[in-house]
């Protein structure tokens, strides 16, 4: 649910393609640092934070040797 919120708000361009019929390409890296990545407890429930979690991301993505 947390990544969903940043693919929602479109908060991670590059990372995440809406297609036209509603389902989202989102890169493997955005999975994994879902998988590891701190959540926060908000008043909205649960989320990332953004920089972090997008740092985290692009460190996994390079770790892969993809961008």
């Amino acid at each position: 649910m947390a990544l969903g919120k940043i693919i929602n708000k479109q908060a991670a361009p590059g990372w995440a393609l809406p297609l036209k019929d509603g389902r989202v390409l989102a890169h493997e890296a955005l999975i994994k640092t879902a998988a590891v990545g701190p959540l926060l407890n908000d008043d909205d429930g649960f989320s990332f934070e953004l920089e972090g979690f997008l740092a985290k991301a692009l460190e996994l993505a390079d770790a892969e040797g993809t961008c």
